[in-house]
């Protein structure tokens, strides 16, 4: 499904960048003037938004460059830090000066079902 332009920027507003197909967030949009002399003088006006993206890192682009989106992105899991895979203690009863290792085992993670990936949407990635 081909997303529509964005004519009228938000802060906050979700966007995909057509250039490099990063999702980011807007975290400021400002309305610009722009003169073309070749044309004219024919008078423009534009956004120039800074988008910020899941890696905390931030670059600034014109309107024209930038597609609604709320798509979630896939991360990594936290608690199984990627692997699919968390280590679980099992009872064995012995105190733990006598303890020899092997009261763990590897169990599938819960929170991604074992994929090592969950999803989340990118307001809860992005730190503001």
């Amino acid at each position: 499904m081909e997303s529509k332009p964005i004519t009228n920027h938000d802060q906050y507003d979700q966007v995909r960048v057509l250039a490099s197909d990063k999702i980011g967030i807007i975290i400021m949009c400002e309305t610009m003037t722009i003169i073309n002399k070749n044309t004219g003088w024919e008078r423009k006006q534009v956004q120039e938004c800074i988008v910020k993206f899941p890696d905390q890192s931030t670059k600034t682009y014109i309107g024209h460059e930038l597609r609604y989106n709320d798509d979630e992105i896939e991360i990594d899991c936290e608690t199984c830090d990627g692997s699919g895979i968390v280590e679980m203690m099992q009872e064995c009863g012995k105190v733990a000066s006598m303890c020899c290792g092997g009261c763990y085992i590897d169990v599938e993670c819960d929170e991604c079902s074992g994929s090592g990936t969950v999803e989340k949407p990118l307001d809860e990635i992005i730190k503001f």
